[in-house]
Formats: structure tokens, sequence, C-alpha cells
């Protein structure tokens, strides 16, 4: 049985979360939009994820530490989370190719600008790029449709807690300098926090995302 869509996350009491929990709340936005964001600038100069692979495996060290229950809760394996997240990963990376080279043909500046993209995940062994995008994607499943899903959840109405998780993935990509890429996380963004609330798993994400990412971006590029 699945989870309803829009079940807030349990709180200790009815009463307003008080303004030293909402100001953390807030404060846990910029704490993992932002470095994420100023270490995506490097996006274009060196391969990027060497650089922010690290950092991934860090946060979802701390998120271990700190939170182990909820981690665990986030990633524990159910039929509907893998079916889901297979799914919707395998159609995902279905309708990528057409739906490029159909905008493609529309906007013929389109391929120059993806592959001036791709020209920033290069410089390392696939084997390597493998290994890192697969650390980031779960720590950005775990940091953002995770940890600040459910911070922001305890704090606001689910609806405004839910688009602001989401614009705040897309805020984090903002230091690439490609509005396409913002666009992308908004769109995914928004999938993938949909199948969080569906199945009530992070796990869906991941699977989606872990399918997704390095299929079009590193295995059978679009360019």
């Amino acid at each position: 049985m699945l989870p309803p869509l829009l079940a807030p996350t349990p709180r200790l009491s009815s009463a307003r979360p008080s303004a030293w929990k909402t100001a953390g709340a807030f404060g846990l936005v910029l704490l993992i939009t932002l470095p994420w964001a100023l270490l995506m600038t490097r996006f274009g100069n060196e391969n990027i994820y060497p650089q922010l692979g690290p950092m991934a495996a860090a946060a979802l060290l701390v998120v271990a530490v700190a939170q182990p229950r909820r981690l665990h809760a986030w990633l524990t394996p159910s039929a509907p989370a893998i079916v889901i997240g297979v799914g919707v990963g395998i159609a995902m990376t279905a309708l990528t190719y057409p739906l490029f080279h159909g905008a493609a043909w529309l906007l013929p500046r389109l391929n120059t600008d993806v592959a001036a993209l791709y020209a920033g995940t290069g410089g390392a062994s696939l084997s390597q790029s493998l290994a890192w995008v697969g650390v980031i994607v779960v720590a950005e499943e775990v940091l953002w449709r995770g940890v600040l899903l459910a911070a922001l959840r305890e704090v606001l109405p689910s609806s405004w807690a839910i688009g602001l998780a989401v614009v705040s993935y897309a805020a984090a990509q903002l230091g690439t300098g490609s509005l396409l890429v913002v666009s992308i996380a908004l769109g995914c963004g928004a999938l993938w926090t949909l199948q969080r609330l569906i199945t009530g798993s992070a796990l869906s994400a991941v699977i989606s995302h872990v399918i997704w990412t390095p299929t079009v971006v590193l295995l059978y590029p679009v360019v």
C-alpha cells in the first residue's frame, strides 16, 4: 500500500514550529545548496565529478552519523520504490533522446551548447566518473529528497516545502552557468520529489537517477 501523497512529516507536537527551528530549516537550505553551487562553478574548467564526489561522500557520512534511522528509512528497499524507480529511470532515458533531437531540430544551437556541457564531464576515466556519479547521485537524493525535504516539511506547509526543496535543487546547479542544466534539474527534481512522496522512499529516486544520469551523460551522450 502506497503512503498518502502529501502526508506530512510527523511532528512531535501540533504546536507551530519555533522560530529557531524554522531558521534552522532555512539555514539548512543554504548550507546544502550554496557549497554545491560554488563547487559547480568549476564545471567546464575541469572534470567536475572528482571535485564534487568527495564532498558528496562527506555529506553522506555526516547524514549517516547524524540521522542513521532516517537514512535507513529513506533507503530501505520496497517493491513500489524499486518498480517505480526502475520504470521511471528507463522511461526518462528512452524519452531523452527523441526529445533532445526534436528540440535540436527546432533550435540547432542546442547541439553546440550541449556538446560544450559534455566537455565539462571529460578528463577522467569512465570507471572513475561512473563511481563518482554513483556517489553524487545518492548524495543528491539523500540531501534534497531526504534531509532537506523532511526539515522543510516540519516548518512549512507541504506544498511550500516541496516547492522550496525542488527550487533549491535547481539553484544548486546555477554554478554551471547553464540555464539548460538548471531547467533540467528543475524538471528532474520535481519528478524525483514526486517519486519520494508517492513511495515514501528516497530509494525510488536514487534508482531512477542512477539509471538516467550515467546513461545520457557518460555512456550514451545525446551528442
